[in-house]
């Protein structure tokens, strides 16, 4: 006859008595006991219940031989867990490595040692396996502000960053990081300084000096990053948007030079003189004309004729040459001086070439 006619358990039950009898033999060791490794969370707010995951080894059963019933082997899975003396809710085991509990609402702020109880009453603890909180666990919040929103190429820009924790224990090593997208480009002038540990409530503020490179739009991202003070878990604040700076190039500006003078003329004698007047900047400069006129020395020339053209529109990157005639009108050595000015055209506003000295001639 079979061992199912004869009401013989199933093998695996079977095997699970035989490792069970072996154990009994040698005596209770604690190669057999629950073996608690983490609670996931390992933090929750006491202002209410919390769900919560037991991980670790051995959660298993314990069998039980019933002769004469109509079930002979029943398995006891009954585990107990503690958070120091409060107990756990609703403890039920969900695999071998994996127990399923519910934190009562009201525990203690604080640090709280778990311990497990098996079947058998072993009773295994771990302590700091779950931390109480009043209010959450350190948070970090930001405010960043761009300086400005458009320069020009060349030009200076900051970038400001408030980092503050809102959270209820300190947040460590809190470092700034700002990214920067986009068609503009930027130098960075001056990072901010090494990264700083913040209390509850406590702010720090952060400031990147950049100067802008290449035109286009420049976008940035600023994020920060620590570490909470009590379970030592990465801070990482959500990225804020900063932007955009609209990097233009530089703009409109004028430099004159003037061609050389014959180094020697007579009295009453006329010669030509050139200015020429330069746009090296991004924008057009708009009726640029010759002024700022002077003269120094002993000699004396005046402007009989010209400036010709009398004014004229420069492009970004362009030049202009003004022609004029000067006479001698009495004698020794004379510097001719002038400068130009014009309308930057995307602005609006004056542009001025500083005035210029010529090279000197001398008047006979």
């Amino acid at each position: 006859m079979s061992s199912s006619d004869r009401g013989w358990p199933w093998p695996g039950v079977l095997l699970s008595l035989c490792v069970l009898g072996a154990a009994c033999a040698r005596g209770p060791g604690a190669e057999f006991d629950p073996a608690p490794q983490r609670m996931v969370p390992g933090w929750g707010l006491n202002t209410g219940p919390v769900d919560v995951v037991i991980e670790g080894e051995n959660f298993v059963g314990l069998p039980a031989w019933h002769l004469g019933e109509r079930e002979p082997v029943s398995v006891d899975a009954r585990y107990e867990a503690f958070l120091d003396e409060v107990a756990l809710e609703d403890v039920s085991v969900e695999d071998t490595s994996r127990l399923r509990a519910r934190v009562p609402q009201g525990i203690a702020p604080g640090w709280h040692t778990l311990a497990v109880v098996g079947p058998q009453g072993q009773r295994v603890e771990l302590s700091r396996a779950w931390y109480a909180s009043e209010r959450p666990l350190a948070q970090l919040q930001a405010q960043a502000v761009l300086e400005r929103t458009q320069v020009e190429v060349g030009e200076r820009v900051r970038v400001l960053l408030t980092v503050e924790n809102v959270g209820s224990t300190a947040a460590l090593g809190v470092a700034p990081v700002l990214r920067v997208t986009g068609e503009g480009q930027v130098e960075r002038l001056l990072e901010p300084p090494g990264p700083a540990d913040l209390a509850p409530g406590a702010r720090a503020s952060f400031t990147w000096e950049l100067v802008a490179a290449t035109s286009g739009e420049a976008r940035f991202s600023v994020e920060a990053v620590g570490q909470e003070q009590e379970l030592g878990q990465e801070l990482r604040m959500p990225a804020v948007a900063v932007g955009p700076l609209w990097i233009r190039p530089p703009a409109g500006r004028l430099v004159a030079r003037f061609s050389p003078l014959p180094t020697t003329v007579l009295l009453r004698q006329t010669f030509d003189v050139e200015l020429e007047v330069t746009n090296p900047g991004g924008h057009p400069v708009l009726g640029v004309r010759p002024d700022a006129y002077g003269y120094s020395g002993w000699g004396w020339v005046v402007l009989v004729s010209g400036p010709e053209p009398a004014s004229a529109n420069i492009p970004a990157g362009g030049r202009v040459v003004f022609r004029g005639r000067l006479q001698a009108m009495r004698t020794g050595p004379c510097t001719v001086r002038a400068g130009a000015s014009g309308l930057e055209q995307s602005r609006g506003v004056t542009v001025v070439a500083p005035a210029v000295d010529s090279s000197t001639v001398t008047v006979r």
